[in-house]
């Protein structure tokens, strides 16, 4: 079976664009609308981009512009793990 689009765009991206980079990812808030679901505020940066590309911006601590943001990531409890079920 052959790789999917995803997986082929994926390694596209993280074998030039992002190669070499590092994501950080801080929580902001962490709330807990009942016993098996949370919602998670996060600031997310990139940072070590060396493969720059035309519209890239990056800010004066060096983190790509667009990749720092904030975004709140949906999460609900399933046995002992808590995968994202929802982004926004």
């Amino acid at each position: 079976m052959g790789a999917t689009f995803a997986e082929h765009t994926s390694e596209m991206i993280f074998g030039s664009i992002f190669k070499h980079t590092t994501l950080h990812q801080d929580i902001v808030s962490l709330r807990f609308l009942s016993a098996d679901v949370a919602v998670v505020e996060v600031l997310t940066a990139v940072t070590g981009v060396t493969n720059a590309r035309p519209g890239m911006t990056f800010d004066r601590g060096g983190r790509l512009g667009r990749a720092c943001y904030r975004s709140s990531p949906g999460r609900m409890a399933r046995g002992k793990s808590w995968p994202i079920t929802m982004w926004t």
